[in-house]
């Protein structure tokens, strides 16, 4: 029986652009496209991998994808692999064209899935930015089949849950290369992670580090020192998936790692934690990077319009910031020693500090400029 409403369906197509903007709205909007298909439940996964990681789902669906978050991890699904190599990319398909009889009733995941509420299931696969997306709907143990009208109305619905899903990624990707950039700037290396621990992207200064400090192999990294990379190693699962968790105790918030001809980098980790989850975001944590011995230009203007400090002031900051002293100060600029010291008092009377040691504190508390070749 066709229990598919094209009207209902197609005012929908407005509201798939909207939570494209803002992925609050998805759970709605699935809702109410499940309801226009005849559907108990809707959801938009983005792995097939671990399906568990990222999705939305209408709230018809909240226990069985609850579950699947949950202890349902640990069960083997075999309906993302299957759909994906057996139904071309677009084409709606159904749970028959997956499984036999026997397997829906006895494969453990179809067993666990029916006791859960729902026993049929149609889906549709696509991709973005070549990464799988599957939208799926479901419905309850004694419902019927899906049939060809709700499959050609998935069909129709689909190519904008695609273009939204698009719209989506390229929203996320410019957040995360912001932080990127962001890092960039303060001289530090960015490492965008998936939620698999492989990396999505990094910036400059993360690249230059690649065959120094650390290992880029098949998207993972490791740190070429044996030990370090156990630190490394613990960091990143930390940030992954379930890594944090109030009762588990944090070892350190960084990994020290060493490098050849240079002092070792710290490398800190934090996952990229949204107020509504998001599936578009491939990037799931970030590496941060740290190089004390990167020689930064300290904040120029925001250092002379907050103490008032002269050109050549500034340029005896700048100076002490990349680590010399007076001495090498005067050298550097063709000054006397004692013209160099009258500078830098007058520099620490300007900023109040007493000490040549709080002096430099403040400087590089100030560096967020790029690193300046040496």
């Amino acid at each position: 029986m066709n229990r598919v409403r094209a009207s209902q369906l197609e005012a929908t197509v407005g509201r798939i652009y909207e939570a494209a903007v803002d992925p609050r709205l998805w759970g709605t909007v699935l809702d109410e496209i499940a309801d226009a298909i005849g559907a108990g439940s809707a959801a938009l996964f983005g792995s097939t991998v671990k399906p568990s990681i990222g999705f939305f789902n209408s709230p018809g669906g909240d226990e069985f994808f609850h579950w699947l978050a949950g202890e349902g991890q640990y069960v083997h699904n075999p309906r993302p692999e299957r759909a994906m190599r057996l139904s071309p990319p677009r084409r709606a398909i159904t749970d028959g064209h997956l499984f036999t009889d026997w397997e829906t009733a006895h494969i453990p995941f179809n067993v666990e899935m029916t006791r859960r509420g729902f026993h049929r299931e149609a889906g549709i696969v696509g991709f973005v930015d070549g990464a799988p997306l599957i939208f799926s709907c479901q419905r309850s143990l004694g419902e019927e089949r899906f049939g060809p009208a709700e499959l050609e109305a998935i069909e129709a619905i689909f190519p904008h849950i695609e273009r939204a899903a698009h719209i989506a990624a390229r929203f996320s990707r410019e957040r995360t290369d912001g932080m990127l950039e962001t890092f960039e700037r303060m001289a530090c290396g960015g490492i965008l992670l998936g939620v698999d621990g492989r990396v999505v992207r990094m910036n400059a200064h993360a690249e230059a580090l690649v065959g120094v400090g650390l290992n880029l192999i098949a998207g993972r990294l490791s740190a070429i020192d044996k030990i370090a990379d156990e630190d490394l190693q613990r960091l990143i699962r930390e940030v992954g998936p379930g890594g944090y968790s109030l009762k588990r105790h944090i070892d350190a918030p960084f990994a020290p790692l060493p490098r050849p001809g240079g002092g070792p980098l710290a490398v800190y980790a934090m996952p990229l934690i949204a107020e509504t989850p998001d599936l578009f975001q491939r990037a799931n944590a970030i590496l941060v990077i740290v190089d004390p011995d990167a020689n930064r230009e300290v904040r120029s203007d925001f250092l002379a319009r907050a103490y008032r400090l002269t050109p050549a002031e500034l340029r005896l900051a700048n100076a002490l910031a990349k680590g010399s002293d007076v001495k090498e100060i005067s050298e550097l600029f063709s000054i006397s020693l004692h013209t160099a010291r009258t500078q830098l008092k007058s520099l620490m009377a300007k900023t109040g500090t007493s000490r040549q040691s709080d002096l430099i504190a403040l400087l590089i508390k100030a560096s967020f400029g790029p690193v300046q070749s040496r």
